[in-house]
């Protein structure tokens, strides 16, 4: 009989976070279906990270890590995302001014006023959306 302590070495490895059915399928062809199976899995290699020269500095046939800002696509992407902002502000605009209109809120059946209403908050909702992506980009 083994100890309760080593118990959860012979669990399966989707037992362990982050590891689910899917992945604990190629961790089972790699190493074993077992967590213990993992332990006697040895690294056949180690990429040293630690050199992170700038690439005027980079040396020829030496690994070295290379941190890349993308600022152009981030650029674009705000362009992007302002130019969506405008977009839903003017439907927002035009709902507000529909609703706003006695002669036009006056005269619809209730459910085209609804309809409105509606619409008017999934615009909100979607200016929102996008408003929370631009400051997630810095804007």
């Amino acid at each position: 009989m083994r100890p309760q302590t080593l118990t959860p070495l012979f669990a399966q490895t989707t037992s362990l976070p982050g590891i689910g059915p899917r992945l604990g399928k190629l961790v089972e062809k790699l190493a074993g279906p077992l967590v213990l199976d993992l332990l006697w899995h040895l690294p056949f290699a180690v990429v040293d990270r630690r050199n992170a020269p700038e690439v005027a500095q980079a040396k020829a046939g030496e690994i070295a890590t290379i941190t890349a800002g993308i600022k152009q696509e981030a650029e674009a992407e705000k362009a992007r995302l302002t130019k969506k902002a405008e977009e839903i502000q003017a439907e927002i605009t035009k709902v507000e001014q529909k609703l706003a209109n006695p002669n036009f809120t006056q005269k619809v059946p209730a459910k085209v006023l609804e309809e409105h209403q509606q619409r008017l908050a999934d615009w909100q909702v979607k200016l929102k959306q996008v408003r929370d992506s631009l400051e997630g980009l810095g804007s």
